[in-house]
This record gives structure tokens, sequence and C-alpha cells, in this order.
């Protein structure tokens, strides 16, 4: 995907960056993401 971001719009910010049809991903709230630093690891 290519283009300028949305307000609203929902990132890969850890892990695998590929995502393919039918591909189980987690949700995380910017709390959550505050919580863990930003090396991904609780």
């Amino acid at each position: 995907v290519r283009g300028a971001l949305s307000e609203g719009d929902r990132i890969v910010a850890v892990g695998t960056h590929r995502i393919v049809p039918g591909q189980q991903v987690r949700l995380l709230d910017e709390s959550t993401l505050a919580r863990r630093g930003d090396d991904g690891e609780s």
C-alpha cells in the first residue's frame, strides 16, 4: 500500500508487515502501545 495516511487508518506497528488475506492479527489501542515501549516487547 502506498500513499498518505488518513485519520483512523490502522497500521502494523510490530511484527510482520506483510499481511495476507485470512491472516489473524491482534488490534492494540494506543494506550497498550505506549505501555509496551518502542521495541514492542511487554
